[in-house]
C-alpha cells in the first residue's frame, strides 16, 4: 500500500509517502535543490536519515527492528546525516559488503555529517 499525505509545514508544502506504514520519505514539493535544516526533523519513535548534511531533505525514516535493506525504498548509498529518535536501542548504517559504517542510538542520537562515509549505506541494523 502507497499512500501520499501534503502537509504544509513552515510555508512550504511537503509531500510524505508512506510504504507499507514502515517507512517514509519527505521532500519539499517545489525545491529545485535539497534544503538544509538547522535542527532534525525526525518524529518521535523513528530513525531518519537524510540526503544532505545537517538534516537537510529529503529525508527518510524507519523504525522496525533487525535487518533493512534501503534499497527496498529507493535510498541505498544516499546517506549524508542521521538521527536517532527513539528511547532505546540503536541503529548501524552497513555497506553492501557488510562492512559498518556508523551507528546512532539513544545515547548519541545524532551524526550532522556522516563524511568521510556519506552515500555509502546500503542496508540498517536495528537493536530494540
Amino acid at each position: 500500500m502507497v499512500r501520499v499525505v501534503r502537509r504544509l509545514l513552515a510555508g512550504v508544502m511537503i509531500n510524505f509517502l508512506i510504504i507499507f506504514g514502515s517507512f517514509s520519505a519527505a521532500t519539499p514539493a517545489t525545491a529545485a535543490s535539497p534544503g538544509v535544516l538547522a535542527a532534525p526533523s525526525c518524529p518521535d519513535g523513528w530513525f531518519c536519515f537524510y540526503d544532505d548534511v545537517r538534516f537537510g531533505t529529503p529525508y527518510g525514516k524507519l523504525s522496525d527492528c533487525g535487518w533493512q535493506n534501503l534499497a527496498t525504498w529507493g535510498w541505498q548509498n544516499r546517506t549524508e546525516a542521521v538521527y536517532y529518535n527513539l528511547k532505546s536501542g540503536s541503529v548501524t548504517f552497513y555497506e553492501s559488503n557488510g562492512t559498518p559504517l556508523f551507528t546512532v542510538s539513544a545515547s548519541k542520537r545524532s551524526i550532522s555529517d556522516v563524511y568521510p562515509k556519506q552515500n555509502r549505506a546500503d542496508k540498517v541494523y536495528r537493536v530494540c
